[in-house]
């Protein structure tokens, strides 16, 4: 097998298809690129796949772990190499926020140690999944920044891949929306209705402007769409997701994209829509600020006067060419397989840190040890103060790094 045309295995989650999200996108899009530069790829959502024809297993997204951690340690009980993209933001401000949404009671005594010690055992098993992966592949510097303090990477190998935009966006016709939906010159959010995009704060910031609304895309959290819908005035329109080509002509008829999220890296509908043409307001939590620098609109996901504020001047504004043209030179999916391809060549030319099988299963062990004392302490009654000791995040940190060395 040769480093120049690698065979290459990707894996994610298995509701990849069904729940499409920028994971997804990202997955299918770089493998679709890598092919045109004669690289073999085939994605799999099976942990125990056969591994003996790849040179190299290609990762995607740390938020879904249990799945990642799988396709990880089949890698590496294998030997073959792992490329990793990451797809990562601190999610501690927006999981508080979903607290607060769903009113639930405030733990205390041995269930908030419980739960504490589940919380855990996720990041042990993302910072283990990151630390034995040989390369990793954060969309932004501020990505990988973030990833260096949350799980200690100082010493990792990183490449930067900016997130990416098909050009077909460019070139959409508005009327077909238009035409079907008889609405134009809108505010348009096109992403999964749910806590984490949102759209209920950005209801509430525009209903006092009396501009229109369209909210485009399906829902998975169906009492988050209920308050949405019970806030949501005359203005405001709920479309499910749509094909490529009808978001395309969504794109084309609105005049501004917003995505309030809690964090975005830096949101993939920002891409698309800024090369549709539209003026974009995003959040100012994640890494859009590296994208779209000054050509951007950004507000605080936690204050309702500052997407309305973000929203009134970026619907104001005059439309220009500036930000489309920025992200028709520096985002595109070609990029972004021409780099993913550098860190696969990095990776068997040997310049990327490897893990062995041997510091796997060091960690594996700690892994179901430490799972064992959560399983016996939520069904037992077992020593608090031994349970404590192993199963907080600094010892867990520790424990990683010593099993590593």
């Amino acid at each position: 097998m040769c480093s120049s045309n690698p065979r290459v295995l990707m894996q994610i989650r298995p509701d990849y298809l069904t729940r499409l999200g920028g994971d997804a996108i990202q997955a299918t899009k770089t493998s679709e690129y890598l092919k045109k530069l004669r690289v073999h790829v085939d994605l799999s959502t099976n942990p125990q796949e056969d591994l003996s024809d790849y040179d190299i297993v290609h990762l995607f997204n740390v938020t879904r772990v249990d799945e990642t951690f799988e396709y990880l340690k089949n890698a590496v009980t294998q030997q073959k190499p792992v490329v990793f993209s990451t797809i990562y933001w601190n999610s501690e401000e927006y999981e508080a926020n979903l607290s607060v949404f769903l009113k639930r009671p405030t733990c205390t005594g041995r269930i908030r140690n419980l739960s504490q010690a589940k919380d855990n055992l996720k990041h042990l098993k993302k910072h283990s999944t990151l630390a034995l992966s040989d390369i990793l592949l954060p969309n932004s510097a501020s990505e990988r920044d973030l990833l260096v303090r949350d799980f200690g990477l100082g010493d990792k190998d990183f490449l930067i891949v900016p997130n990416a935009v098909d050009l077909s966006f460019e070139h959409a016709s508005r009327e077909q929306f238009v035409r079907t939906h008889g609405i134009s010159d809108f505010v348009l959010c096109a992403a999964r209705i749910e806590l984490r995009k949102n759209q209920l704060s950005l209801i509430r910031a525009v209903a006092d402007l009396k501009i229109p609304l369209v909210l485009i895309g399906d829902c998975f959290e169906p009492e988050y769409l209920g308050a949405c819908k019970g806030a949501a005035d005359a203005n405001v329109r709920f479309i499910p997701s749509l094909s490529q080509i009808d978001l395309a002509s969504a794109y084309k008829a609105a005049r501004v994209h917003v995505l309030a999220s809690w964090f975005e890296t830096p949101g993939l509908a920002s891409l698309e829509a800024a090369l549709a043409g539209c003026n974009i307001v995003s959040t100012d939590r994640g890494s859009a600020k590296e994208y779209f620098g000054e050509s951007a609109w950004y507000c605080d996901p936690t204050d309702i006067n500052s997407i309305r504020l973000a929203v009134s001047s970026a619907f104001r504004a005059e439309k220009t060419a500036e930000l489309k043209e920025h992200v028709r030179r520096n985002f595109t999916w070609e990029s972004a397989a021409e780099m993913t391809l550098q860190a696969y060549k990095r990776v068997l030319d040997g310049k990327a840190q490897r893990r062995s099988s041997e510091a796997l299963s060091r960690l594996m062990s700690y892994v179901i040890e430490s799972e064992a004392l959560v399983e016996q302490f939520e069904l037992y009654s077992y020593d608090l103060a031994q349970f404590k000791n192993k199963i907080t995040l600094a010892s867990l940190r520790q424990m990683v790094r010593r099993l590593l060395r």
